[in-house]
């Protein structure tokens, strides 16, 4: 059998994420391949992981992804990413243009690819909300532009260099993900993408898709499915799946319970005298906004058009029931900004909980007439206890055959005043027995808790006295002042002395 030869893009430092790509070169030099591990040494304004450029975070950065390519065994053949783009390119849009809105951004091609929406991605995942201040963040919007086309030339570089049979890199939506996606279709090459597993020893790997793909995540739940031919055992996982939901256990690594302030039975008032009860679910909308290069998100552009239209229309009809807008436990840091484009808040049958009311979920869930979801999870557990659910958007469990999918606003008022039976439950099945089984195990990578991992039995860290400094800094404003005027100006020469070393060799 034919050797492979790999592609590891190494801008993600963080555990387990770092060490799942050791992992995954430990795996392919066990099986005698070629793997080349192009490693950032800062030749890029900013990254997902240090969005501020911090010089300090950046060298504990580059000591950790070196203490952790030690481990490897054969050792890899090691490409430093400032190698890989000239230093004279011309890398930024010329004369630099000033982005207002996400429309304006999300629409900006450089090189003819989405480069403008792979920052916006990352915009809102920084200020974890659809409406960020885009005066405020102009320089991060620039650094940002700067960096996702360095790293798009120099994953094409790489790959017209190398000539890889296969390029992995983690997730792949925003800034330092984007691109590599962008850069291995030019160049039609096989890619992966990962991220963690459901289990805290396992990892998911979506091939030529990224992670928030509804189409290759759907593929693989059929994939899993049909894997393991025991279907009693199947159903019994995903019982146990949605069981686990309903105590507010998310996957095994996620310790956050969104259901702990939440009080049982606790309902909106006039809720029981309300017919119908319809409940519209919300979801945390950053991760999967600014994805359309990818797939047709929906119906509406956001949670605030969702609202305004399905409200203003019930509005106009006359509705006499009760609609309840469940917002989010994980979206406190956005739920002002949704309500602020949201013109409808006194329309006599609404009623908003807001991500921190101690209303009950499933007491809603359990007794509504009918759900609504963004892309929700709750969507597939309202299916699997017998709930006519009505789906907004794309989401990971959209063909499975379990919701209803209207095509457009007219089609969704529709089914909101008809009398809709639940579709067929199988599909609940397989969303929740993959929830429990989805991924591939870890060979080399041992995790210690949620984030804490050690790779050959070893713990791969930055350096000790620079995670104290950077804990320091972030409890004493006056220490980055005094580091940006000793330190940084310092560490900044020093680098450029080390790049010039480096390309010289």
């Amino acid at each position: 059998m034919s050797k492979l030869t790999v592609i590891i893009f190494g801008v993600q430092p963080h555990s387990p994420h770092f060490e799942t790509q050791l992992d995954v070169m430990q795996q392919h030099l066990d099986e005698g391949d070629h793997v080349i591990y192009v490693d950032c040494d800062r030749a890029v304004m900013m990254c997902d992981a240090s969005t501020s450029n911090d010089p300090l975070f950046c060298r504990g950065c580059v000591a950790k992804r070196k203490g952790g390519l030690r481990l490897l065994t054969p050792v890899v053949q090691t490409v430093l990413l400032s190698s890989l783009i000239p230093a004279d390119e011309e890398i930024a849009p010329h004369p630099p243009l000033a982005f207002d809105t996400s429309e304006t951004l999300g629409s900006f091609r450089f090189d003819d690819w989405d480069c403008g929406e792979a920052v916006l991605s990352s915009l809102y995942s920084i200020t974890k909300t659809r409406y960020p201040s885009f005066d405020t963040y102009q320089d991060f919007i620039q650094r940002g532009l700067h960096a996702t086309i360095r790293l798009y030339r120099a994953a094409r570089a790489a790959i017209r260099r190398f000539h890889p049979d296969r390029v992995y890199f983690f997730n792949g939506r925003g800034v330092g993900g984007r691109c590599f996606v962008r850069a291995c279709q030019a160049e039609k090459v096989r890619f992966f993408s990962h991220e963690r597993g459901s289990r805290n020893d396992s990892f998911l790997l979506l091939e030529n898709a990224i992670i928030q793909d509804p189409d290759a995540w759907q593929q693989d739940i059929v994939r899993c499915w049909n894997n393991n031919p025991d279907d009693a055992q199947k159903c019994q996982i995903a019982d146990v799946f949605f069981q686990n939901r309903r105590q507010g256990k998310n996957l095994r690594y996620i310790r956050i319970n969104f259901l702990k302030d939440q009080v049982k039975g606790i309902v909106p008032e006039g809720w029981w005298q309300a017919d119908p009860r319809l409940v519209l679910f919300t979801s945390s909308e950053t991760e999967h906004a600014a994805l359309s290069g990818f797939f047709d998100k929906g119906i509406y552009n956001d949670l605030a058009d969702a609202l305004n239209r399905i409200v203003g229309d019930l509005t106009a009809r006359g509705f006499l029931g009760q609609l309840v807008v469940r917002m989010h436990p994980n979206s406190a840091s956005e739920a002002h900004s949704i309500l602020a484009q949201f013109a409808h808040h006194h329309a006599p049958f609404l009623r908003m909980v807001l991500p921190w009311d101690q209303v009950d979920t499933y007491s809603l869930l359990d007794n509504a007439s009918k759900v609504i979801v963004a892309n929700s999870t709750l969507g597939m557990e309202a299916a699997y206890i017998g709930k006519p659910v009505i789906l907004l958007n794309r989401a990971i469990y959209d063909k499975l055959g379990a919701v209803y999918t209207p095509h457009n606003h007219e089609e969704l008022m529709e089914m909101l005043q008809l009398d809709l039976p639940p579709l067929d439950r199988t599909g609940t099945y397989h969303f929740g027995y993959h929830g429990m089984s989805f991924g591939q195990p870890l060979h080399h990578t041992h995790m210690k808790g949620t984030n804490k991992c050690s790779f050959k039995g070893q713990k791969i860290r930055s350096p000790w006295h620079l995670d104290q400094i950077l804990k320091l800094k972030r409890h004493r404003p006056w220490l980055e002042h005094l580091l940006e005027k000793t330190l940084y100006p310092f560490l900044s020469g020093y680098r450029q002395v080390n790049l010039k070393k480096e390309q010289g060799k």
